[in-house]
C-alpha cells in the first residue's frame, strides 16, 4: 500500500492573497478570532462585535471591563475574552447563543493574549508569566515565568507555546515545562511584536504594530520573512488568528479595519 507524503510548507513557500477587508469601523482593537462558521469575532474597549461571514456585523455585547484578546471555544459555542490592565482582572465566558456573558473567572493579575490548548485556557499575564486554566474544574496553574512584564500575546501548537513581548520586541517559543526552545530577535525586521499564530507546519506568524508588517518564523526559529506591508493594508496591526481548516488569517489593525487573507 502507497501512502502519500504530506510535504511541510515551507516559509519561502508561502503565498498570502486578499480575500476581504472587513470594515469593524472600530477604534482600540486589540484581539480578534475566526469561527468554524465563518463568523468573526473583535474586541474594541469594553466591547466584543460578532460579523457575519459575509462581514456585516451581527451584534456587539458591552463588558464589564476593558475586552482585550478573544479565542473560540467552539465545543461550548463561546468566546473567552481577557480583561488587559482593567480594575477588575478577570476572564468572561460569552454565550454566543444567549448573546449574553454565562461565566466570569477573576484572577489575581492584568491578563493580556489568550488561547486554546484542549481544555485549557493558555493566557498572558503582564507581570506573573504564562499561565493557564483549565475549563473542566477552573484550576488555575503557571506554565512560564516571563522575566520581562509586557502586554503580550501567546499562542500554542502541540508541545510548543509561543510568545510575544513588545518591550523587548523577542518572539519566544517554550515547551511545555517552560524551557526556552528559541528566541527570535530582529528589529530591522519585527518591531513592537503583538498578536501571534501557528500553522499546521510550525510557521509561525506575528504582526509588528510599529514595523506595520507580517513576518513568518521558522518553526526552528532559524528564518524568517517579511510576508505582508503596509501596502497590503496593514496599519498598526495587533492582532492575527490563523485558521487551520480554512488556511485562512485574520489581521485586525488597531483602528477601523481588519483584513481575511488566504494562506497558500
Amino acid at each position: 500500500m502507497l501512502v502519500p507524503t504530506v510535504q511541510s510548507r515551507s516559509i519561502e513557500n508561502i503565498k498570502v492573497t486578499t480575500q476581504k477587508t472587513i470594515n469593524t469601523q472600530e477604534v482600540s482593537t486589540y484581539g480578534c478570532c475566526m469561527m468554524s462558521n465563518g463568523r468573526l469575532a473583535f474586541t474594541s474597549y469594553f466591547k466584543v462585535i460578532i460579523f457575519d461571514m459575509n462581514g456585516l456585523k451581527e451584534f456587539e455585547l458591552r463588558m464589564p471591563c476593558v475586552a482585550y484578546d478573544i479565542v473560540n471555544i467552539s465545543e461550548d459555542n463561546a468566546l473567552a475574552v481577557t480583561s488587559g490592565a482593567s480594575a477588575k482582572t478577570c476572564i468572561s465566558i460569552i454565550d454566543l447563543e444567549r448573546k449574553q456573558i454565562k461565566k466570569t473567572i477573576p484572577l489575581d493579575s492584568e491578563n493580556y493574549g489568550i488561547t486554546l490548548k484542549d481544555n485549557r485556557l493558555v493566557y498572558s499575564t503582564y507581570d506573573k508569566g504564562i499561565r493557564m486554566i483549565n475549563l473542566l474544574d477552573d484550576s488555575k496553574g503557571e506554565i512560564v515565568r516571563v522575566a520581562t512584564p509586557s502586554d503580550c500575546y501567546t499562542a500554542t501548537f502541540r508541545d510548543k507555546i509561543y510568545h510575544t513581548n513588545r518591550e523587548t520586541s523577542t518572539v519566544t517559543c517554550y515547551n511545555l515545562q517552560g524551557e526556552i526552545q528559541w528566541t527570535f530577535l530582529n528589529k530591522s525586521v519585527l518591531k513592537n511584536p503583538r498578536g501571534i499564530d501557528v500553522d499546521s507546519d510550525g510557521n509561525v506568524y506575528v504582526v509588528g504594530f510599529s514595523s506595520n508588517n507580517l513576518v513568518v518564523i521558522s518553526s526552528d526559529g532559524q528564518r524568517h520573512r517579511e510576508v505582508l506591508t503596509t501596502d497590503d493594508g496593514l496599519n498598526y496591526p495587533v492582532s492575527l488568528h490563523y485558521s487551520g481548516p480554512k488556511n485562512q488569517l485574520l489581521i485586525a489593525n488597531f483602528n477601523n479595519k481588519a483584513h481575511l487573507f488566504n494562506v497558500i
